[in-house]
């Protein structure tokens, strides 16, 4: 899946469990959405944080409820899902 896919995907659906691999080599498992009806009051983004690239992807972790980014090309799995979970797609080949 190429990087322009990934944020589509990432723009379009409710919630995703992303998979990636952390810079200390670590996987991180992360429930997070871009999806504005799903952010907390108080948490809608404010335009201030660093700009977004075409290597890393910026969402709302709502676990953690605070803002996130992840680089593209350490995704190694993505499961899209309705703002009710409901899984509609599962994204496990990449090649950014």
């Amino acid at each position: 899946m190429k990087t322009k896919e990934i944020k589509t995907l990432v723009q379009s659906a409710g919630q995703l469990e992303v998979t990636f691999i952390k810079n200390d080599g670590s996987k991180r498992v992360m429930l997070c959405t871009k999806q504005p009806s799903m952010i907390p009051a108080g948490n809608e983004p404010k335009g201030t944080g660093a700009p977004e690239n075409d290597s890393t992807v910026r969402v709302f972790d709502l676990e953690k409820e605070a803002w996130r980014s992840f680089r593209v090309d350490s995704v190694t799995n993505i499961v899209a899902m309705t703002n009710d979970g409901e899984v509609v797609d599962v994204v496990d080949s990449f090649n950014a």
